[in-house]
C-alpha cells in the first residue's frame, strides 16, 4: 500500500456508503479541474453529498478497490457561488431544504443565501411556500450543523483523530466540547479505545497542568482500575502512590492530597492502608454478607460418601480428576459453604458439573 500524504479539496458527488452508528463513510469527491473522482473513506460526521469539504490523510492503493484517501481529518467548507450553494442546500443537508426551496432561495438571495440563513433568517419568510414555522426548521438545523462541524474542528484541532472524533459526538452530542474542557479524562471510561494514555495527551492539549488535581486523580482511579486486570480488588497505598507516580511522571508525595479528595468524594474507600475502588468495595462487602449467611444456614441432613462420589461420577464422566479437583469435590460435598477460585483453563467447570452430578444423583435440587 501507498501511504504518500494525501490533501484534497472539492465537492462530495455521493455517499456509496455510510454506517450510522460509527460514522464510517465511503464516499467520492469531484475537484475542480479533475475529471476523475476521487474515493475518499474514514469516520466522518454528517457528511452529505454537495458539500464541499477539505480532507487531510493518506493515499493507498487499496487492492478491492484502487486508489483512494484515507482520512484522517477533514473541515466542511461552505460554497461560494451560487450554483456550489444551490446544490449545497438541495442535498438535504439542512432540514426544510430540498431542491425546490434550494433554487427558490438562490433566486431570492444569490450568493448571500447562507449569510442570510446565519444572521437575518427571518427574511427567508419572504420566499414562496417559506412560512415561519418552516423558517425556523431551517435555522435550527443549520444552527445544528454549525455545531457539528464547530466540534469536529475543536476535536481534531487537539490532536484527536476522526474516528475518535465521531465516538466523542455520539456519545456526548452537543456537549461534547463542555465535556472535554470539564474533565477529559472521561474519554478514557467513555470512549472505547482511548484510554488514559490518550486522554492524558488530549487533557495536555487542553491545558491542564501535570500536577493538577484532576489529573492526579484520574491517575490514581485509573491505577486501581488497571490492578483489576491482575485480580485485585485493591492496593496498598505504598503500592498504588508508586505505580501512580511512575506513571504520571510526578513525585509520589504530590498524591496524597488527591487521594484524600477521592476518599472524601467516595469514589475511592480506605481500609487501613488499603484503597479499594467503591464499586468493588461495595461488591467484596455483599460477598462476604452472603458467605456468612450460608454459613449460618442449618446443614441438610443428607449424607455423601465422599470418595465414593469421586469414583462415581469419574466413572459416569469416564474422566480422571486431577487430585486437587477430588479434594474439592470432598470438601464440597462435606461442607455447607465451598468458594471454587481458578484461572481459565484449570479445570473449574469439568468440577462444578461432577459436583452437579453428585447432588443430583442423591435427588438435590441445583
Amino acid at each position: 500500500m501507498n501511504a504518500e500524504p494525501a490533501d484534497v479539496e472539492g465537492v462530495v458527488e455521493r455517499i456509496v456508503y455510510e454506517n450510522p452508528d460509527n460514522g464510517f463513510f465511503i464516499a467520492r469527491l469531484r475537484q475542480e479541474g479533475n475529471p476523475e473522482l476521487v474515493t475518499f473513506v474514514g469516520n466522518l460526521m454528517a457528511v452529505s453529498a454537495g458539500e464541499t469539504i477539505r480532507i487531510k490523510g493518506r493515499w493507498v492503493n487499496d487492492q478491492k478497490w484502487g486508489r483512494q484517501v484515507r482520512t484522517e481529518s477533514y473541515e466542511t467548507i461552505l460554497p461560494n457561488t451560487v450554483t456550489g450553494i444551490e446544490r449545497y442546500l438541495g442535498s438535504g443537508l439542512i432540514h426544510g431544504i430540498g431542491k425546490v426551496y434550494a433554487k427558490r432561495l438562490i433566486e431570492a438571495f444569490g450568493v448571500e443565501t447562507l449569510k442570510v440563513i446565519d444572521t437575518d433568517p427571518d427574511r427567508l419568510t419572504t420566499v414562496e411556500g417559506i412560512g415561519p414555522k418552516r423558517a425556523s426548521q431551517i435555522r435550527e438545523a443549520w444552527e445544528g450543523q454549525k455545531a457539528i462541524q464547530s466540534i469536529m474542528v475543536f476535536l481534531q484541532g487537539h490532536g484527536i483523530g476522526t474516528a475518535q472524533a465521531v465516538r466523542i459526538y455520539k456519545r456526548y452530542g452537543d456537549a461534547a466540547v463542555a465535556v472535554l474542557r470539564e474533565n477529559p479524562y472521561r474519554l478514557a471510561e467513555d470512549i472505547t479505545g482511548i484510554g488514559f494514555q490518550g486522554a492524558d495527551k488530549i487533557a495536555a492539549s487542553l491545558g491542564i497542568a501535570k500536577d493538577s488535581a484532576q489529573r492526579l486523580e484520574a491517575g490514581l482511579h485509573y491505577v486501581l482500575q488497571q490492578a483489576t486486570g491482575e485480580g485485585h480488588d485493591f492496593l496498598p497505598e505504598q503500592d498504588l502512590f508508586e505505580r501512580t507516580a511512575s506513571l504520571l511522571e510526578v513525585e509520589s508525595g504530590a498524591l496524597a492530597s488527591a487521594l484524600v479528595s477521592m476518599v472524601a468524594g467516595g469514589d475511592v474507600v480506605r481500609e487501613g492502608d488499603s484503597l479499594f475502588l467503591s464499586a468493588l468495595h461495595a461488591a467484596e462487602r455483599a460477598c462476604e454478607v452472603h458467605l456468612k449467611r450460608l454459613l449460618r444456614t442449618p446443614k441438610g441432613g443428607i449424607s455423601i460418601d465422599g470418595p465414593k462420589a469421586v469414583e462415581w461420577v469419574e466413572a459416569n464422566q469416564k474422566i480422571a480428576l486431577s487430585e486437587e479437583q477430588k479434594l474439592a469435590i470432598l470438601e464440597a460435598v462435606d461442607s455447607k459453604v465451598m468458594v471454587l477460585t481458578g484461572g481459565p483453563g484449570t479445570g473449574k467447570t469439568t468440577l462444578i458439573n461432577c459436583i452437579i452430578r453428585i447432588f443430583g444423583k442423591k435427588g438435590l435440587n441445583v
